[in-house]
């Protein structure tokens, strides 16, 4: 079954919100006041400080970027994914046809510096999707926007404290709350710096927590958007294999999968979209819609964790 690319005219927000905290900028400029009322207006209205966006850059004239993604190649889990040479040689490709904007190249960096956690992450969830795209998505030119909206999920994340983010111990209210307005911020970011020329990257940032059951947030509303789904399935599988501060290790990758396999037969995924997560694991690549799901439970998944836990 092949998927098509969803471009939409506008983000959509179904339904204003007030911003819990200030949002700003890579410089420290303030876009968006606490207490400013989130809504397709507060967008529209931002976007016209910024009328001329800058040219979006070439993923492949970075060559930091390009030596980073390579090694993602050979990095357990991923090498196993990633070994083969033709799914190198299209993932190659596709970074050298991927264009970002200069604000994301400037907040992966900072990312890079200052946060490596979620600079990897952004990179790892970037060929995932373009691997998913690759496979599901019909026309070329769908495949290289999704690509293109890998990197942006988590770029909220720069408006959120570093000891908010990096933090070990359990999280009170207070940072919980911070740490959910990355969905904000990254929209805001988005729409500010690249205007309407691509309004499903703001759209990622801020619906990727969103789920297909309306168990997400911001909004707990049905997600509906399967390019959006695409990423938020690749984001908790990449968080759960990858290490963070908030747990003793990372999930291995089949403890991982069972964990999608529990949200998705319980309505908070898609089952196709799992069964190609599955599939990209199988030595025999084989068909993956035609894969049968086991609730066989053979990983391992953390001893400690402290993720979405709070203490006052």
């Amino acid at each position: 079954m092949t998927m098509t690319y969803e471009q939409e005219e506008s983000i959509g927000i179904p339904r204003p919100m007030t911003l819990g905290m200030d949002i700003k900028d890579l410089d420290g400029s303030l876009l968006a006041e606490k207490g400013a009322i989130f809504s397709n207006e507060f967008l529209n209205h931002l976007q016209s400080f910024n009328p001329t966006p800058k040219p979006f850059i070439a993923m492949d004239t970075i060559s930091s970027l390009q030596r980073d993604l390579k090694q993602t190649f050979n990095d357990l889990p991923y090498s196993h994914i990633f070994q083969a040479k033709p799914v190198k040689d299209r993932l190659q490709k596709v970074m050298g046809e991927t264009r970002l904007c200069p604000f994301v190249i400037e907040a992966l960096n900072y990312f890079k510096e200052k946060d490596p956690y979620t600079y990897w992450h952004s990179l790892h969830v970037f060929l995932l999707t373009s691997h998913m795209a690759l496979e599901l998505i019909g026309p070329r030119e769908g495949k290289i926007k999704i690509a293109s909206l890998g990197p942006l999920h988590d770029i909220g994340k720069v408006a959120i404290p570093l000891e908010t983010l990096q933090k070990k111990t359990y999280l009170n209210w207070e940072e919980l709350r911070c740490i959910k307005h990355h969905v904000f911020a990254g929209a805001v970011f988005l729409y500010y710096h690249q205007g309407s020329r691509e309004p499903l990257g703001p759209k990622v940032a801020l619906e990727h927590h969103e789920r297909v059951d309306g168990s997400g947030y911001p909004f707990s509303f049905p997600l509906a958007n399967r390019t959006v789904e695409m990423i938020a399935i690749c984001d908790v599988y990449d968080a759960l294999i990858s290490p963070r501060p908030y747990r003793s290790r990372a999930f291995d990758p089949r403890a991982a999968l069972e964990l999608l396999t529990e949200m998705a037969l319980g309505g908070i995924f898609s089952l196709d979209l799992l069964r190609f997560m599955i599939a990209i694991h199988r030595r025999e690549k084989g068909d993956y819609q035609s894969l049968s799901i086991s609730l066989e439970k053979r990983g391992i998944p953390p001893e400690k964790s402290c993720y979405g836990q709070v203490r006052s």
